[in-house]
Order: structure tokens, then sequence, then C-alpha cells
């Protein structure tokens, strides 16, 4: 199953992200606040969308932008951390709070590597919206909150 990877794309922009995390880079740097900045509470970032996981809401190379420390609300795309693969970074959506995490799914079910393999995601950030190709807000699943 394909997973939705991502990269952080530095402050000044650019076309090449900061950060790219995928299954086959599995010595990639696990990102700290540090690679943020000091403080991520409240900071928006772009973030480029990698994979098919969250299709048709999200394409592979569509950059949305993400607030970290943001309220987390069912139905949320977010940007997680999988303790399990904690040098992977993903965008999936939120479906219920999951102990100290969430449980998360990819819109694509049949091309999503997500909560029901991984077990429940830290949140990092909340998407806000896209930015390109088509900037706007994020509509959801066609049936709503995906089902675990």
């Amino acid at each position: 199953m394909a997973n939705t990877t991502l990269g952080i794309l530095g402050a000044q922009g650019g076309d090449v992200p900061s950060f790219a995390f995928t299954r086959s880079s599995p010595r990639a740097p696990t990102p700290s606040a540090a690679d943020w900045g000091e403080d991520t509470l409240g900071r928006l970032r772009r973030v480029a969308v990698r994979g098919p996981s969250m299709s048709p809401t999200l394409g592979d190379g569509d950059v949305v932008l993400v607030r970290f420390g943001g309220v987390v609300r069912p139905g949320d795309v977010v940007l997680v951390r999988w303790p399990a693969r904690p040098q992977q970074l993903s965008v999936k959506r939120a479906v219920r709070a999951d102990g100290p995490g969430w449980w998360v799914l990819g819109d694509n079910p049949c091309g999503s590597t997500d909560s029901r393999q991984l077990g429940p995601a830290e949140v990092l950030a909340v998407v806000r919206g896209r930015l390109w190709p088509r900037p706007g807000r994020l509509r959801g699943p066609a049936s709503g909150v995906p089902s675990p």
C-alpha cells in the first residue's frame, strides 16, 4: 500500500523541499522543533504532499499550508508522525482521538497506509488549505469522515 509522504518547504520557499521523508529513505533524519524554528506552536509552514493516499482531496505534488499547535477536530486533514516510523511524516484525515494520539486514515482506502496498519499517530499540525495547484479550502471526503 502507498503512503502520502511529504516535504516541509523551507521558510524561503523554493521548489525543493527542505525535508523529504519516504519509505525508501529509512535513515532520513527525524525532524525536531529546531528543524522548523525554535517555537513551532502557531507557526504556519508549507508542506509538499507525496503519494496517492489522500486522493481525491489531495494529490501527489500538492502544496498545503499547515499550522503547528492547531486544535484538531474529527474530519480535519492533519500532518502526523508515526511512533512505529518516527522518520516518516504523513498527511491524513483525523477520525478520532485515541489515547495520546489520533486515529487517522487516508481518503483513498486502497492506496493508504494509516492507523489501520500503524495504530494511532501523533498530530503535529493541522492543514489549513491548499496553496498549489488549486488554492483554497479542502473539501471533506464524499462520504464524510472515514470510519475506522
